[in-house]
């Protein structure tokens, strides 16, 4: 079982399929850029946060949740990207498009 020691960690609730397998890709250290799981900015717990980058990704749909309210308005005052992926389209390649849609710059990764 997957667990986290993030400061919002007791807040999430059991972690879904689709956010098992996000923290799965993650970890792999995608260039080098470090996420954060279950953090809580301006009052507001978001899954998964990557400081360096500034961005919020937020799983919709599906198993994540979809009656949840977006962060989005929470978290307007703070400058940053909220990067947006249905969970049941949860891949390696679906989650880079995503955030490098976020953050709007071209390639951050390399190709698979």
């Amino acid at each position: 079982m997957i667990t986290s020691t993030e400061p919002g960690a007791e807040l999430s609730g059991p972690w879904t399929a689709a956010e098992r397998e996000v923290w799965r890709i993650l970890e792999q250290g995608l260039l080098g850029y470090t996420f954060r799981r279950n953090v809580v900015l301006n009052g507001t717990l978001v899954g998964f946060y990557c400081p360096e980058l500034g961005l919020v990704l937020e799983l919709v749909g599906g198993d994540a949740g979809s009656a949840a309210p977006s962060p989005g308005t929470a978290l307007a005052g703070l400058n940053l990207k909220i990067a947006r992926l249905e969970a049941s389209q949860v891949s390696r390649s679906n989650l880079v498009e995503a955030i490098e849609v976020a953050v709007g710059r071209g390639r951050l990764w390399p190709e698979d």
